[in-house]
């Protein structure tokens, strides 16, 4: 009898992961009913029994596959999965995660449109315990271009993954899509090389990916390669929404905001806090709107240049006059008592949409500053 197409291959690499490798596989094999599939482990040089457990799974279960290498690290590694893989889509589940919703459903899109060449769906955050943070739901769309469905991810704050995706085989083949290894950002890259190549993309309402929370990861280095590295990365994905996007500049004021958490070293600091003189050299009264993370760490990078009045101002009444890290917060209501023409107000919040439009109600608009990555990014290279 003939064997029927494999319908979708699960690529997992695999480094160290001895104790949720299992809830891995094990996930994928509980949703895959009614489904053709193949699950290939790629084992990178793990020094633990990550191995041997998979080995066990690979006894019991005929649709599992097994490669084991010397470390090459995560992007070569799912190359190495990618070139092994027969089937007519394509997902990606890190060793970590899991999936806890069944593939068939996922696959169908792919049955009723046959140009399709990306599905995208939203993802669960959630810890050790599978207690969850927060989702991120997206809307069944269809999207032309890869750069309007970039722009709709980007309004929604949703992280650029290749793992919240399933793709088509033949499409990623075709296109000559695959991880880059020179770069601690292998993931975005790889979602946004998919996307800037595609034209029939879908999103799905469906929370599929279970993302589990980790204290520390690669990607969040804090060296100035690779504050650099992540500029770059924000302006690569601005260059591609660029034409497309209505809030291309709210964009590149986020991305900003986001950086600022990644600024942890000195000679981070000093460059940022070089890039924040030039663009706020000719004013006296600053204003930091959000008094979270973003904005005490912007505060902090402001604090070296003493001639300048800082406060912070808050949507919230009740911090009214209080102090947050010895500067004085003020409310919204009260926000015309301690400006003049000549005082600047930073968003120091990713809702950034929002508070422009309740600033420019109440005639503030002028006094709105924005900083952007892309001309961070500039003042680095410049400076490197």
């Amino acid at each position: 009898m003939q064997k029927k197409a494999i319908e979708i291959s699960v690529i997992i690499p695999c480094y160290n992961n001895e104790s949720t490798i299992y809830r891995a596989i094990n996930s994928i094999l509980l949703n895959a009913k009614n489904v053709v599939l193949e699950i290939i482990c790629i084992n990178d040089g793990s020094t633990d029994n990550t191995e041997k457990i998979i080995n066990s799974l690979v006894k019991k279960h005929s649709n599992l596959k097994l490669i084991s290498q010397e470390n090459i690290g995560p992007a070569k590694s799912r190359n190495n999965g990618m070139q092994e893989a027969s089937g007519q889509l394509m997902l990606f589940l890190d060793a970590d995660d899991y999936i806890d919703k069944k593939i068939s459903d996922l696959i169908s899109p792919f049955k009723t449109c046959d140009k399709l060449e990306i599905l995208t769906f939203g993802y669960n955050r959630v810890n050790n315990d599978g207690k969850t943070l927060f989702n991120t739901a997206l809307d069944a769309k269809d999207y032309e271009s890869g750069a309007i469905c970039l722009d709709y991810l980007l309004n929604k704050d949703i992280g650029l993954t290749p793992m919240s995706s399933i793709y088509k085989t033949s499409f990623l083949k075709e296109k000559k899509i695959d991880f880059s290894s020179n770069t601690n950002f292998e993931d975005s890259y790889f979602f946004l090389k998919a996307l800037s190549k595609s034209n029939h993309i879908k999103s799905s309402t469906l929370c599929y990916y279970n993302y589990v929370q980790q204290d520390f990861t690669r990607s969040k280095s804090y060296s100035k390669n690779n504050l650099i590295e992540r500029c770059r990365l924000f302006c690569k994905i601005l260059q591609l929404i660029k034409p497309v996007s209505v809030n291309f500049n709210n964009h590149r004021a986020r991305f900003f905001i986001k950086t600022l958490n990644f600024i942890q070293v000195k000679e981070c600091y000093l460059e940022v806090q070089n890039y924040l003189k030039s663009k706020l050299k000719n004013n006296n009264k600053i204003i930091i709107y959000g008094t979270g993370v973003s904005g005490q760490r912007l505060l902090s990078l402001l604090s070296t240049q003493n001639e300048k009045q800082i406060f912070f101002c808050d949507s919230n009444r009740d911090k009214n006059n209080t102090y947050i890290q010895q500067t004085k917060v003020v409310s919204i209501d009260n926000l015309n008592n301690h400006i003049n023409s000549e005082s600047k107000i930073i968003i120091a919040s990713c809702f950034i949409d929002s508070i422009s439009v309740t600033l420019s109600k109440l005639g503030y608009s002028s006094n709105i500053k924005e900083l952007y990555i892309d001309e961070l990014f500039e003042h680095l290279k410049v400076n490197s």
